[in-house]
Parts: structure tokens; sequence; C-alpha cells
């Protein structure tokens, strides 16, 4: 298995992958270094690193875990739940193809954010991204995931969308 994380997260999901007996897991902190991905699981887990449509094809299955609901594709998402008064926000696990936050969604797993600020929706999120995978990590090393019928919002975020909002309701701090 791959997993591409930054080096903030990589402790807890080594801790997870160990509890599931997997001690074969490469970890993957720049994009320089992901490598040969045949044959392999490629995980990403909060991270704005895009893997090639190359690797994407090599690899047995490719998921991400995008700490966010499918209403909010893109960067920055948490800011863009406050700005547009989201009652819910989530996580998302979906198969990776070589456009961001596109893929066929597997899993969404939501909660209440009235009354949170961004930050606190971002760690929330987070926390459930990773309560996502490790319920879904057997399954994911098994390719025995399908797809919901559950589809992307119609607007995703950039970077420059979210700089062009400072000082707005939900980027008051950005």
């Amino acid at each position: 298995m791959i997993l591409v994380t930054g080096p903030k997260d990589s402790a807890l999901l080594l801790q997870i992958t160990d509890r599931y007996g997997l001690r074969d897991v490469r970890l993957v902190h720049k994009l320089e270094d992901l490598g040969d991905t045949s044959g392999e699981c490629l995980i990403c887990f909060n991270t704005g690193i895009i893997i090639p449509a190359e690797a994407l094809e090599k690899a047995r299955g490719a998921y991400n875990f995008h700490a966010a609901s499918p209403e909010f594709p893109g960067r920055d998402p948490h800011h863009w739940a406050v700005h547009r008064g989201a009652k819910l926000f989530g996580a998302t696990c979906h198969i990776m193809v070589p456009k961001v936050d596109d893929g066929p969604i597997v899993e969404v797993s939501t909660f209440p954010i009235t009354g949170l600020n961004p930050e606190e929706v971002a760690a929330k999120a987070l926390d459930r991204a990773a309560q996502q995978f490790d319920a879904l990590l057997p399954r994911l090393l098994n390719g025995d995931l399908s797809p919901m019928n559950v589809e992307w919002g119609p607007s995703k975020s950039t970077r420059k969308q979210s700089i062009a909002m400072r000082g707005q309701k939900g980027f008051e701090d950005f």
C-alpha cells in the first residue's frame, strides 16, 4: 500500500494500518517520492498532492479521503461551508480519477456544523476522515467498495477564489 499524506497525519494512519497487520506501507509526502504504483493500493489522505493519471492507472486501486462533504469539492472546503451557511459537513472517500475531487464517491459521513468556525469544522472533518479510513481500510485493500449514488457539488473551489474571499464570512482569518 502507498499512503500519500502529510507528515502530521502519518503517525495516526500508521497506527490504523498497524492494527490491521499491515507492515508494508510506503509513506509518501512529496509527489517526486511517489515512484512506481503498479499493483499497489494507493490512498491519499488530507493532502494537496495531485496524483498523475499514469500513476492512477497503474495502481490496483486509488482512493482519496477528502475532509469535506461532496457539496464542497476543491480547496478550503471548510471555509466555503461556513461562508455558505451549511448545516452539515463531513468527509468523503472517493475513487481517484485524473480530475481532482471528481471520482465516484464510495462513502460519505456528515456531522452538524452550526455555530462552528472554519478551523473547528476542518478539525472535525479530519477526525471523521480518519474514522472513515479506519472503517473502510479492509474493504479498500480487497477492492470491495462500490460507488454510492452521490454526486459532487457543482462548484469546485480554488485557492485563488479563497484568497479573493479574505475578510468575508468564513474567511475572516484566512
